[in-house]
C-alpha cells in the first residue's frame, strides 16, 4: 500500500482524561522520509500523543490519520502496519532486573 499524502496527520488533536487536557489541540504532519520527535517536560502529552497514533488511546477530539487510516474504525490494520508490539510487555529475560513496574508481562510462545 503507498501512501500519498502524510503518514500521520493530526488537526485540533485533543486527549481528556476526566478534567485533566493531556494533549490540546495539536496539528503536525509527519511525511515520508521525515523523522519527527515529541519534546516537552513530563505532562506535556507526548506519551499520550504516542498512544493515540499507536492506536491504544481513542482521541477525546480531533482528527488523525495514520497511514491514511482512521484509528478510530481501523486499528488494528494500523498497528498490524507499524509493526508495533505497543503497549510494549515485558519479560525478566529482557531485563537483568526483571519487568518493570506497571509493565505488561509478554505471553509465552
Amino acid at each position: 500500500m503507498k501512501i500519498s499524502g502524510p503518514l500521520v496527520s493530526a488537526r485540533s488533536l485533543s486527549k481528556q482524561f476526566d478534567d485533566f487536557v493531556a494533549v490540546d489541540g495539536i496539528d503536525f504532519e509527519v511525511r515520508p522520509g521525515e523523522v519527527f520527535g515529541f519534546l516537552g517536560p513530563n505532562g506535556a502529552g507526548k506519551s499520550s500523543t504516542m498512544r493515540m497514533i499507536g492506536c491504544v488511546s481513542a482521541a477525546t477530539s480531533g482528527e488523525l490519520r495514520v497511514l491514511g487510516l482512521d484509528p478510530a474504525t481501523e486499528g488494528p490494520s494500523i498497528r498490524a502496519r507499524l509493526g508495533t508490539g505497543w503497549p510494549s510487555c515485558s519479560s525478566s529475560s529482557s531485563s537483568p532486573t526483571g519487568p518493570t513496574a506497571g509493565s505488561i508481562p509478554c505471553p509465552v510462545a
